[in-house]
């Protein structure tokens, strides 16, 4: 539960700061929602696969992977919508979160093969 709780403070707190972008502020808002909501959804996707004893990294290591893809569309999309004059912020609220939702994902990971049961 804790690499849920620190995903779900670490995405509000990267949006409240793309409310403080300034003049790019649109850009970096679209940045850090999709990186906070994939982020959030993958770490509670991956806790939710990681519940089979039998498989579990296995089966959160498959969330990770298809989550992945799904913010390789999105980044593609939110990039495209935001045009030249905002990537930039997009391109920072977006990778600056995600970056740390890797580490969260990849520690929670590390936790499945560390101790066999109940996942943290």
């Amino acid at each position: 539960m804790k690499f849920q709780l620190a995903t779900i403070a670490t995405a509000v707190l990267f949006v409240l700061a793309a409310l403080a972008a300034g003049d790019h502020r649109d850009a970096a808002l679209i940045g850090a929602i999709i990186a906070g909501a994939t982020g959030v959804v993958s770490i509670l996707a991956m806790a939710r696969a990681a519940r089979s004893p039998r498989s579990a990294t296995r089966n959160a290591l498959a969330v990770m992977v298809v989550l992945f893809l799904v913010r390789l569309v999105l980044v593609a999309l939110g990039t495209v919508a935001v045009g030249r004059a905002g990537a930039i912020a997009f391109v920072i609220y977006f990778f600056v979160p995600y970056f740390a939702f890797t580490v969260f994902e990849g520690a929670f990971l590390h936790s499945l093969r560390s101790s066999p049961g109940t996942p943290a």
